[in-house]
């Protein structure tokens, strides 16, 4: 009996055990089942999500391409609302097509500020697939660009040389200003320029001295070495910056004449010399203390140096260009220690309008240093451009402009030391203009 009641005790368990398995199998589905729509729906919602997203960044990719499209109408003063509208539709369209944006709800939204900006609203509805089982209504995405023109100054000081260690040097209190206009370099000189690193060469170099303009680039390095003497770069400079070309490339050598006119003058007239326009062979040399005149006109220097020196002064130089040139050409050595102040001014017009002074390329291609020095001020209105060879303005010299008038430097290289100062800018005869782009400005 024993036997038999501990048989019926155990069929019980072991019927009991088996409907408890059931009962945990029966709530797993239920769980399941309860589960499954939401895992499906995120399973949707990130797959849609996905989609909004690519569209977003589509959308948005044609919003930018309406706006920069619109901008090139800034420059048109006639140019209506109704054809900001359609250049930027045909951009948006250009963009949209077989691309993956959504329906777009309606044209293009666009606000123009005259002359300096251009504003693309753009909106478009997107299909919902997966989540369109929890919702019905479509999601509708945005997008906004701006686009306007960017304004760069003219280089008013500039270094063309690609090859030279140094396209602008600066140092020991030399200063370079550049009123309303920028300074460059075209050397290509790229240098590790940091505080552990003491380089002596770079595309713009700066050492206990400073440069100043509206901006300073180069196609190579800017470097300011302030842990080596004071130094400032104002607006910082922008390194690694495309090459700019020269504005007066292709600018003509003036003729020589085959009658000469002598080349050295000492004191003579009570020390008052009045030259005229004309050939000047082996050189032009004023020494002596002498006052020189200068009519208007083209003064063609061949062979030889372009000097004032030995306590001479200029008395009045207005409308002159002064070119060397010949085989040999040779270069500006202008020397003022006499606490007077020159004035030069460039032709307004004809070949030569706004070039005080040009230096040619001898046979080989090269030209000699040029060289200003004193501790005296010289006002120029117009261009000193000497593509071929190095201008050094040192030892006090001040190289300025009148108030109502404007100074351009374009060298080879340009070297600015000992105290030496070039006051660039204001209104240059002749001078390059400011160009403008087309940029996103948000």
């Amino acid at each position: 009996m024993a036997y038999l009641r501990a048989d019926r005790w155990l069929g019980y368990l072991r019927r009991r055990r088996g409907g408890t398995r059931a009962g945990r199998r029966g709530a797993v589905a239920i769980m399941v089942g309860l589960a499954l729509p939401v895992l499906i729906g995120a399973a949707g919602l990130a797959a849609d999500v996905g989609l909004w997203y690519r569209e977003s960044a589509r959308l948005q990719m044609a919003a930018d391409a309406g706006a920069m499209g619109a901008a090139r109408l800034l420059q048109n003063s006639a140019a209506a609302p109704a054809d900001y509208v359609a250049a930027a539709s045909a951009e948006v369209n250009g963009v949209s097509a077989n691309h993956l944006i959504g329906t777009l709800l309606a044209a293009p939204a666009v606000s123009v500020v005259a002359g300096s900006s251009v504003t693309v609203t753009l909106s478009s509805q997107s299909d919902r697939f997966f989540t369109a089982l929890f919702s019905a209504t479509p999601v509708t995405l945005s997008a906004t660009a701006m686009a306007g023109l960017s304004t760069t100054a003219a280089p008013c000081v500039m270094a063309l040389g690609k090859n030279v260690p140094i396209g602008i040097e600066v140092e020991n209190e030399g200063t370079i200003t550049a009123t309303n206009c920028s300074v460059f370099s075209n050397s290509a000189t790229t240098v590790q320029c940091d505080a552990t690193a003491n380089p002596s060469t770079a595309s713009i170099y700066v050492r206990n001295g400073s440069i100043t303009a509206q901006s300073v680039g180069a196609a190579g390095t800017v470097c300011d070495n302030t842990w080596n003497g004071g130094s400032v770069i104002s607006p910082a400079g922008t390194s690694d910056a495309a090459s700019q070309s020269d504005p007066h490339a292709g600018l003509a050598a003036p003729p020589a004449s085959s009658t000469c006119q002598p080349s050295s003058y000492g004191w003579q007239n009570n020390g008052v010399l009045n030259l005229n326009p004309g050939t000047y062979c082996g050189g032009l040399t004023i020494s002596n203390g002498m006052t020189v005149n200068f009519a208007p006109g083209t003064y063609v220097i061949t062979n030889g140096n372009f000097d004032i020196t030995g306590g001479s002064t200029v008395g009045t130089a207005a409308g002159v260009t002064f070119y060397l040139g010949g085989d040999t050409p040779g270069s500006v050595q202008w020397t003022n220690y006499t606490n007077t102040q020159w004035s030069m001014s460039a032709p307004a017009s004809g070949p030569y309008a706004g070039i005080l002074v040009y230096q040619g390329a001898g046979s080989d291609g090269s030209a000699p240093t040029n060289q200003v020095v004193g501790g005296s001020g010289l006002s120029i209105n117009g261009t000193i451009y000497t593509p071929n060879a190095q201008l050094q303005v040192t030892n006090d010299a001040v190289l300025t402009h009148p108030a109502d008038g404007g100074l351009g430097i374009i060298a080879q290289s340009i070297n600015v030391e000992g105290s030496g100062q070039i006051q660039a800018g204001g209104v240059v005869p002749g001078g390059g203009a400011s160009s403008s782009q087309i940029v996103l400005l948000q």
